[in-house]
């Protein structure tokens, strides 16, 4: 998968059934003051208008691994401007684009509506929000979604505070199937939250796998303006599973 930035968009370049289909996303390359100020006092947070570094590499990720995909259905959580799902349509059989902001929920409608025509006329995907504070079952009954094979985040371990909320929402959402897992990539924020994150996962009932993955930025394609770290800086993939019983 290839990227390159073309007249405020991204565009990505996609193998797909013998050919490459063209995605093109909408992102802000900077936030504006106010913006950044609200990140500040908690009044929001518009950072996923931006396209960050991990969701280009989850978006390789499953770009190169189609028959994992095939079939599935999957719940992005914290989307942003929701290229992970995007790419995830082109293989999957249903797909839910989440996030908490209804400003970058506007943008994820804005880039769905921008490729529907480079998208199967199979493919089910939507947006909606997703507060991970929320009421569970009234938002599965809103939203007409029960479970998902596979829920997947890229960036969204940033702060010990938001995990167990993060992992009550994965918790409630994962299927309950032998393969169905929770998958996220990020860069980290120190060790400290590296080393808390299996814990916060055992308690919610989760067994965690973790492999270090090199960003493809370097040797597949020139980095976008998205990039604000080296290309070359691996981060963390982690998988979630559900504890077996004994």
């Amino acid at each position: 998968m290839q990227s390159y930035a073309e007249s405020g968009r991204v565009v990505l370049k996609v193998p797909h059934e013998g050919r490459v289909t063209s995605l093109h996303i909408a992102r802000v390359e900077q936030l504006a003051p106010c913006d950044a100020a609200g990140i500040l006092d908690g009044s929001s947070d518009l950072t996923g208008l931006m396209l960050w570094p991990a969701a280009e590499a989850l978006a390789h990720l499953i770009a190169t691994e189609p028959d994992k995909w095939r079939g599935k259905t999957v719940l992005e959580l914290g989307a942003g401007v929701g290229l992970v799902g995007l790419v995830a349509s082109l293989f999957c059989g249903q797909v839910l684009i989440t996030d908490g902001e209804e400003e970058v929920i506007s943008m994820i409608e804005e880039n769905l509506q921008a490729n529907k025509d480079a998208l199967p006329e199979a493919s089910r995907v939507r947006c909606c929000s997703l507060d991970w504070t929320e009421d569970l079952d009234a938002w599965k009954a809103k939203h007409d979604c029960s479970s998902f094979d596979v829920i997947v985040g890229s960036d969204i371990i940033y702060s010990f505070e938001a995990l167990p909320a993060l992992f009550t929402v994965v918790q409630g959402l994962l299927a309950h199937t032998a393969d169905a897992h929770f998958l996220v990539l990020y860069s980290s924020r120190g060790k400290r939250l590296d080393d808390r994150l299996p814990e916060v996962a055992a308690a919610h009932g989760f067994d965690c796998s973790v492999a270090m993955h090199l960003p493809p930025h370097a040797t597949t394609a020139p980095p976008s303006a998205s990039d604000d770290q080296s290309p070359d800086e691996p981060m963390r993939l982690c998988t979630f599973t559900r504890k077996t019983r004994a």
